[in-house]
C-alpha cells in the first residue's frame, strides 16, 4: 500500500492557526479534493473536526486517529488508537493508497511510513502558527515541482505544489 501525506504549509512549515487553516485557496483545494478519490484517509480527531472536515470526509473511507475512548466519529469511519492501527485498517481496505491528512502530531507520526508527501508550498508567513508540518530531511526525498499558482484576485498568496518521494 502506497503512504502519502498531503498538507499546505507556509514558508516556516505552518500548517494551521487557532485549530483552522491560516488561508483561503481555493484551487489548491481542488487539488486536494481531486487527490483524495480512490484513497483511503488518515486523520487526527482535531483534523477531522477542524471546519473543512465534514467537506473531506464525507463519502469518503477514513479513520480517526484519537486517543478518547468511546469517540464516535461524526462523518461517519472508523477509529484508530494509534498511526500504525490506522495503517492496518487502510490495508483491509479495498484501497491500495493511504493520505495522511494531519494534523501535527499525526504527520510527525506517520512521517516514517510515508511514500510520498504532497505539499503545498504557500508563499507566505503565519504569525502566531501553533501547528506545524514536521521538519524534513532532504536527504531522504527528492522533490520536484508539479506546479505554480500566482496571487490573484481569489488568492491571497502564490503558491507552489511540490511532490516528495521517498528516496
Amino acid at each position: 500500500m502506497k503512504v502519502q501525506m498531503i498538507a499546505a504549509i507556509s514558508r516556516g512549515a505552518a500548517i494551521g492557526r487557532g485549530g483552522d487553516v491560516p488561508w483561503e485557496l481555493p484551487d489548491d483545494e481542488a487539488f486536494l479534493l481531486d487527490q483524495l478519490d480512490g484513497a483511503f484517509l488518515i486523520s487526527g480527531r482535531k483534523s477531522y473536526e477542524s471546519p473543512q472536515g465534514e467537506m473531506i470526509f464525507t463519502g469518503r473511507p477514513h479513520t480517526v486517529v484519537t486517543r478518547q475512548n468511546g469517540y464516535v466519529p461524526a462523518f461517519g469511519g472508523a477509529v484508530a488508537h494509534s498511526v500504525e492501527q490506522a495503517f492496518e485498517q487502510a490495508k483491509q481496505s479495498r484501497y491500495g493508497r493511504a493520505i495522511v491528512l494531519g494534523g501535527e502530531k499525526i504527520y510527525e507520526l506517520a512521517l516514517p511510513y510515508a511514500d510520498e508527501l504532497l505539499l503545498t508550498v504557500v508563499d507566505t508567513e503565519v504569525p502566531e502558527a501553533d501547528a506545524y508540518f514536521p521538519r524534513i530531511s532532504h536527504q531522504n526525498w527528492s522533490a520536484s515541482c508539479i506546479g505554480r499558482h500566482p496571487k490573484d484576485e481569489r488568492h491571497a498568496h502564490a503558491f507552489a505544489l511540490m511532490r516528495y518521494t521517498r528516496t
